[in-house]
Order: structure tokens, then sequence, then C-alpha cells
């Protein structure tokens, strides 16, 4: 039979060891959360580029012919040129084709195609849809932001869009 002397000793040695191993997991968790919430605001491009905002209004964006096609780089400088928090690209019934800065696109996607569908007003004033058609295929813009654009501003916006889908897709 083995002491009580000698069980305690090994107990406390197994229960510092897991108290270890669990605050290891504590900061590996914390940053690792960190890292999703930087991606999710955006401040993680995949193409490794600083996206710089434009003055609003300006030529169109500028595409670099030699990357791989990504039209979610496109959508992000787009997102930077215009000062917005998102935009998501969707099908009219609602399929997301593609976004940047959004946190929940599908979501939105979704959203934002019913009330169009329906003609019912959008609730947030930070939203402006923009509608336009890509190969025959209707399309909706939903451009988030603290300051959205103008009209005119709207209108180069919509163009931009249309001529990255042109260019990359």
């Amino acid at each position: 039979m083995i002491p009580v002397s000698y069980l305690l000793p090994v107990l406390l040695i197994i229960t510092a060891i897991a108290l270890f191993l669990c605050i290891l997991n504590l900061l590996s968790l914390r940053e690792l959360s960190g890292r999703m919430r930087d991606f999710q605001k955006g401040k993680n491009d995949t193409s490794g580029e600083v996206l710089s905002p434009k003055k609003p209004g300006g030529p169109g964006i500028e595409i670099d012919r030699g990357t791989p096609r990504d039209i979610t780089s496109g959508i992000g400088k787009i997102v930077g040129k215009y000062r917005l928090d998102s935009l998501v690209i969707a099908s009219r019934d609602g399929l997301l084709v593609a976004s940047a800065g959004s946190g929940d696109p599908e979501s939105e996607a979704a959203y934002y195609s019913d009330l169009l569908s329906r003609g019912a007003t959008i609730p947030d004033t930070r939203v402006r849809l923009v509608e336009f058609a890509h190969r025959g295929m209707p399309l909706i813009g939903i451009a988030r932001g603290s300051r959205l654009p103008s009209a005119e501003t709207e209108q180069q916006m919509t163009t931009d869009i249309r001529s990255l889908f042109e260019t990359q897709m």
C-alpha cells in the first residue's frame, strides 16, 4: 500500500500541470480571438497590401491585371476608396456574390434583397442599396457606412463595381 504522504505531492504535481495547460490554452484562445476580430474588421487583407482610402469620386479603382483574379480584394479597394464600413454584392434572390468588411455577409445579402424585392424601406440609415447588372444577371450592392456617398459619388461607385466585375470575372 502506498502511503498518503507520497500521493499528496503527486496530486499537487498533476494539479500544477493541469493548471499550466489551462492557462496556456486560455492565452492561445485569446490570441486567436484577437486575430479573428482583426480579420473580421478587415485589417488583414489577403493580398498583403495596405488599402489606403482615396478621395471619393476620383478616378476609378486601380486593378492590377498581373494578380490572380480576386474580386474580394477589388471590393476591399472600393470600400477603402469610398470610406465605407462594408460592401456586400448579392444577387437579387439573396445569394452572396462577394463582400468586404461585413461580419455576416450572407445574412445581409438575404435580408436586404428580400427588402428590395418587397419594395420595403431600408430601416437602417447607414445602408444604401445600388442595383446593377452583370452579364444579364441583376445584382445589388449593399453599402454600409457612417458617411454614405452622395448620389453622384454613388453613381461613380456603381461604375467602379461594374468595372471590377467586368475585369475580374
